[in-house]
């Protein structure tokens, strides 16, 4: 499994007029750190070249702890596992340096063929262009961190 860290700070536009970052700027860092994963670890213009996007099917999402102005975020994304079609990634928001988890989400994608539009199947020879070691992760062993 590769986990890949993307830092994000909370700036002015992120706050709603609760004082806190808005439920829907979690969703977009999460994007961020997605995107910044699939363009190091995947070969992105074999994927490009074939007319395929990468097209999310379901998030799961569970809010934990209100996010500041100015704070330092970490977004943690790893893939769960690879299915026939659909991959499904995890994806943690951790206050930077510490083990307080602000979000976390259950991702779940497939590649769509914008020409047949329908997804593609993930054979053993395309899975050769997501460049990654190892597709499974016990989730159940990762340490759970409780926000009261």
């Amino acid at each position: 499994m590769i986990k890949h860290y993307t830092d994000i700070r909370v700036q002015g536009f992120h706050i709603d007029v609760n004082g806190h970052v808005n439920n829907a700027r979690y969703l977009e860092f999460m994007e961020t750190a997605r995107w910044e994963y699939l363009q190091k670890y995947f070969d992105y213009a074999f994927f490009e070249e074939q007319g395929w996007n990468f097209v999310i099917v379901r998030i799961n999402i569970r809010y934990k702890r209100a996010s500041l102005l100015n704070e330092e975020l970490e977004v943690e994304t790893y893939i769960k596992e690879i299915g026939d079609r659909i991959v499904t990634m995890m994806q943690t928001i951790r206050l930077k340096g510490t083990k307080l988890i602000a979000s976390r989400a259950e991702v779940s994608w497939v590649l769509y063929d914008q020409k047949s539009e329908k997804s593609v199947k993930l054979s053993p020879d395309l899975l050769k262009h997501f460049k990654l070691h190892d597709y499974q992760v016990d989730d159940a062993s990762e340490e759970q961190i409780e926000v009261e």
